[in-house]
């Protein structure tokens, strides 16, 4: 949400300047949503402000930690960094299941089980199969569409973050006619 698609598409590593950048989309999302009356979208401001938070408290836009962060953002944490991780990107190969479910319950570099909170991470390990299926079902996204889009379509200017290619819903504009358009898609990294 709101970031140049030259630092999205970017083959290598971002530098301090561009990470900077690419940390605001959750604060962008967020304020794009803020103030909504519906409950749906009350619910997604909340994902889109705090999903990069982590229960060590080493997240951020704001640093939460443990319970601060809201439950519906804790979730998205694992989802997101699961599929962050399987998916294909301009700067790194995708990861098979196997890698990622290591790398999420052991920690392998940025990422380590502390990052997670330690109920969502034992759901993971329960379920971590649906994951992949879910995986398999939407296929590898194509570097040509930016991730957490869907096919030129952005949702009337939101960004609600899922563990796989969202599908259009309705008030799902595309992105040409929408009264948002003049905003970019959402695309997470």
């Amino acid at each position: 949400m709101g970031i140049p698609s030259e630092i999205l598409l970017k083959p290598g590593k971002l530098n301090s300047e561009e990470f900077a950048l690419m940390k605001t989309h959750c604060v962008i999302g967020e304020k794009i949503l803020e103030g909504s009356t519906s409950e749906f979208l009350q619910k997604a401001g909340i994902i889109a402000g705090s999903h990069h938070e982590r229960w060590d408290g080493s997240g951020h836009p704001r640093n939460l930690k443990g319970e601060d962060i809201p439950l519906e953002s804790r979730i998205m944490n694992l989802a997101d960094q699961c599929d962050a991780l399987r998916r294909r990107r301009p700067y790194k190969p995708g990861l098979d299941r196997e890698a990622v479910y290591r790398i999420i319950t052991e920690g392998y570099g940025r990422t380590i089980p502390e990052h997670f909170c330690p109920a969502i991470l034992d759901a993971f390990k329960d379920i971590h199969k649906e994951f992949d299926a879910v995986f398999e079902e939407q296929g590898p996204a194509p570097l040509s569409r930016r991730p957490w889009t869907y096919e030129g379509y952005a949702p009337g200017g939101i960004s609600v973050p899922l563990p796989s290619q969202p599908r259009p819903l309705p008030g799902w504009f595309p992105a040409h006619t929408s009264p948002a358009s003049s905003r970019p898609p959402y695309s997470g990294r």
